[in-house]
């Protein structure tokens, strides 16, 4: 499927600025597993977003987070779809945040550096490369073959860096995208100026 990057980030814009409504998410935490639920409201519609985090799935072979979107008619409450809450979750993220980069001015030219290899690395990575046609990314995981394995599936211009320090200090635009606990991202090795996008971590 292709998808417009550059529309689906207009519309973002659009929500942004209207009178959408998204009141603090709902959640809890048993067994160690986190279930949150996201309402909002706008443009004609009600929607809700029920996610969990899954620690033990990567052993499973499955996504650590898993979840559903469900949209509404606002008027009558009709069913207008559902879908899986992953990708649009990755897709929102990453271009509201190429929303209000793009509204700030950031220089693309920049080498952009991941912390973390997974879905969330990938969608930022290819939102940058598609729309705004950013070719310098570095990228470092707790395990270096997922890192390796986002680079080959990212293709030309991605490296594998060989230290957080290394990534920190030759990027200007950081993504920890993550699900640490703890931070990962240290202040002294920043690049004065850096932009920070903290999915996690």
């Amino acid at each position: 499927m292709h998808l417009d990057f550059r529309g689906l980030i207009d519309k973002i814009r659009e929500v942004l600025l209207s009178d959408s409504v998204a009141p603090v998410r709902a959640s809890l935490t048993h067994n160690a597993v986190w279930l949150g639920a996201m309402p909002a409201a706008g443009l004609g519609l009600q929607v809700v977003k029920i996610v969990g985090v899954y620690p033990g799935n990567p052993a499973r072979g499955l996504p650590t987070v898993r979840g559903v979107l469900l949209a509404f008619e606002e008027g009558s409450g009709e069913l207008l779809f559902m879908a899986d809450a992953g990708p649009v979750t990755g897709y929102r993220n990453c271009c509201g945040f190429v929303s209000r980069a793009w509204a700030d001015g950031l220089p693309w030219r920049w080498a952009c550096g991941f912390v973390g290899s997974g879905v969330q690395a990938w969608y930022h990575a290819s939102c940058l490369r598609l729309v705004y046609g950013v070719s310098d990314f570095l990228v470092i995981s707790r395990r270096r073959d997922r890192a390796e394995r986002l680079a080959e599936r990212l293709g030309s211009g991605v490296r594998v860096a060989g230290s957080l320090e290394e990534l920190l200090m030759e990027s200007r635009l950081v993504v920890a995208a993550t699900t640490a606990e703890s931070p990962v991202v240290l202040g002294r090795f920043l690049q004065p100026g850096s932009w920070l996008v903290l999915r996690g971590g």
